[in-house]
């Protein structure tokens, strides 16, 4: 297959390499293009004919490039290499970068629904969640707060203070809101409309709920999935 693999290389424990993640797509046979997030003009890397597109990184470069692919027919799989990983484990991409890449061939492509959010004339895309409240204003917050050079233990460990400073005095706020027409308007302190069954850093303070629907219509992005030959549930 031709190949396009968007790599993040500053990704979790950054234990993963250009040089290692083609190598494993070469001797598989596979035509491999490489594109790291990090450069300059890396979506252009998206003009090139391929089959298949690999996001090999955390959540965010999953979100990344899936926008860059949204509609356009090309599955998506994925080589989780983050701290969460929450897409890669709900749709069930374990196993090393190396046990991803070379199980490629034994894939399928599967349909996956992307929700939307409007706000007036604005219109933004989720594939984890979206949401109000505590999470809304704790997200930004978090990446203001960012510590270059911080170990995954680290970087867990000030998301879970950050989010209990904000917690303790964080006010409910009225919200008008409907479930497949039921009225559940409120005052609330967070909500979020789920598409998998977690969402946010794998700590406590990460979301695990039941999918709920999306808060509009939905769109579809292709997703590359293995099929595992222990017949793995994928949808833990």
């Amino acid at each position: 297959m031709r190949i396009l693999l968007i790599h993040n290389p500053k990704a979790g424990d950054r234990k993963h390499s250009k040089k290692q993640l083609m190598a494993s797509l070469t001797r598989c046979g596979h035509q491999a293009f490489y594109q790291s997030t990090k450069k300059h003009g890396w979506k252009k890397a998206f003009k090139k004919p391929v089959d298949l597109v690999v996001a090999a990184g955390g959540d965010g470069t999953v979100h990344k490039t899936a926008w860059q692919i949204i509609e356009t027919g090309i599955p998506l799989a994925i080589v989780p290499l983050g701290t969460a990983n929450n897409l890669a484990r709900s749709l069930g991409f374990a196993g090393s970068a190396d046990e991803v890449l070379q199980s490629l061939h034994c894939g399928n492509s599967r349909p996956f629904d992307v929700g939307m959010a409007r706000t007036g004339s604005q219109t933004e895309y989720f594939l984890e969640a979206a949401g109000g409240g505590l999470f809304a204003d704790y997200f930004p917050a978090a990446k203001a707060n960012e510590t270059k050079g911080a170990s995954p233990e680290e970087e867990l460990k000030a998301h879970l203070t950050l989010l209990r400073e904000l917690a303790l005095d964080y006010p409910a706020r009225p919200w008008k809101m409907s479930i497949d027409g039921k009225d559940i308007s409120g005052r609330y302190i967070l909500w979020g409309a789920m598409n998998i069954r977690s969402a946010g850093p794998q700590t406590m303070a990460g979301w695990t709920l039941s999918r709920c629907a999306s808060m509009s219509e939905r769109f579809s992005l292709n997703m590359w999935m293995r099929t595992w030959p222990d017949e793995r549930n994928t949808s833990r």
